[in-house]
């Protein structure tokens, strides 16, 4: 009886190292999965971050930066020195409150020269240039236009608004303004007397 006892239970403490060994792999194994997973996540977390903070920097960017379209090219230019010239068109008061802090130019296309951006130190310098812009009309920058620089993705939608007016029929009294809104286009005299 004690050598029937001690075989049962030698076969259940076997049966139970088994089933502990077999449970040990099991959670192993998933401890594994989870771990990668885990991985996984932490580095779809730092991607998503770092599209933020570049997100975030091409926003900050935007919001210090003002666009010069027609801003004539010559090979010799220094960009900063005319960019400076441009500021004291507007008066005083912009060329001593305004500093920029960066200048580049666009590539020429289709013959026009590229546009100019250049970034000032903070969004009050960037609202008083833009209220400032009309007095280049009556200066040697009268054929430059001044406006805020736009993100890639309202540049896009611009795009997008541009193109789907294009394709509807007698699209002819619907425009895209340079805020990206659509409207219907001012009809001239002659054409409101007909209606």
């Amino acid at each position: 009886m004690k050598e029937m006892f001690k075989s049962k239970l030698d076969e259940l403490t076997e049966t139970f190292d088994s089933k502990i060994s077999f449970l040990k792999e099991e959670i192993s194994a998933d401890l594994n999965t989870e771990r990668l997973r885990l991985d996984q996540l932490v580095n779809s977390v730092k991607t998503l971050k770092n599209e933020v903070l570049s997100i975030k920097e091409s926003v900050q960017s935007n919001e210090l930066t003002i666009v010069a379209f027609g801003l004539q090219y010559d090979r010799e230019e220094i960009i900063e020195e005319k960019e400076k010239r441009l500021i004291v068109a507007l008066g005083q008061q912009v060329s001593e409150n305004v500093k920029i802090t960066h200048v580049s130019r666009l590539n020429t296309k289709k013959g026009k020269p590229g546009i100019v951006k250049f970034s000032l130190e903070n969004v009050d310098q960037k609202i008083l240039v833009l209220r400032n812009k009309m007095k280049l009309r009556k200066s040697v920058y009268s054929d430059v236009y001044l406006t805020r620089a736009k993100s890639f993705i309202e540049i896009q939608m611009e795009q997008n608004s541009r193109e789907m007016i294009l394709r509807l029929p007698n699209n002819t009294d619907l425009r895209v303004n340079s805020n990206g809104r659509i409207f219907q286009k001012k009809m001239n005299a002659a054409e409101g007397s007909d209606s």
